[in-house]
């Protein structure tokens, strides 16, 4: 074997550990399974948020899909009643059927996907390091979220539906745009709010602080 082969050899070696490792790294992720309940304890009872395909308080058809619709982020409910507009109705209704044991489905949010270059180049395409702007444009969970707020507390990490429009779906995003993007609040806000993707789970993993 003349010089040339070895040096083409650890190159081709040196790819194939840079893959292995990356695959590594992957696998060695937390694994987020959407049909797992996540319970949240209370001084005096849990709070259920059911899993993608079980029904609880205020099921959508959106819901139950949403590893391959979007993905998952962890936020307080303070957060997410800031990035929409104030709820009229109260959710009182909703308090008394948790306490009794009643299960809540995911509270959701639906979003536009705006960052420099995308009107050139695909999403996937977009180099490392690009901020999205993921601009909330309708919701469903206030009243859940109102619930949580007063039975457990307003600074409770709760799993939230990140559902993209135009016909986005999870394959075409990557994890170091999910984690580099800024949740902003619907434009019908009275406050303008914005807030970071620390935790989140995309296509079967958990990326972010445990």
């Amino acid at each position: 074997m003349n010089g040339s082969s070895l040096a083409l050899g650890a190159v081709g070696l040196l790819a194939l550990a840079g893959a292995q490792g990356s695959r590594s790294s992957e696998e060695a992720r937390p694994v987020y399974n959407p049909h797992e309940e996540f319970v949240l304890h209370g001084a005096d009872l849990d709070v259920v948020i059911t899993g993608a395909r079980e029904q609880g308080l205020g099921s959508t058809p959106a819901g139950s899909n949403v590893m391959h619709l979007g993905w998952v982020v962890w936020m307080t409910p303070r957060q997410f009643l800031k990035l929409n507009p104030p709820r009229i109705a109260s959710p009182l209704k909703i308090i008394p059927l948790v306490r009794a044991g009643e299960k809540i489905a995911m509270p959701f949010l639906d979003v536009t996907v705006s960052a420099p270059g995308l009107d050139e180049v695909d999403l996937q395409d977009l180099p490392k390091g690009t901020p999205l702007t993921l601009e909330v444009r309708s919701h469903e969970g206030r009243g859940r979220m109102i619930a949580i707020s007063d039975l457990v507390g307003s600074d409770v990490l709760v799993p939230v539906a990140i559902l993209p429009r135009h016909d986005y779906r999870a394959r075409d995003f990557r994890p170091d745009l999910i984690g580099g993007a800024t949740l902003k609040s619907d434009p019908r806000t009275t406050v303008q709010f914005t807030m970071p993707l620390e935790r989140f789970a995309w296509m079967g993993h958990r990326y972010g602080p445990s």
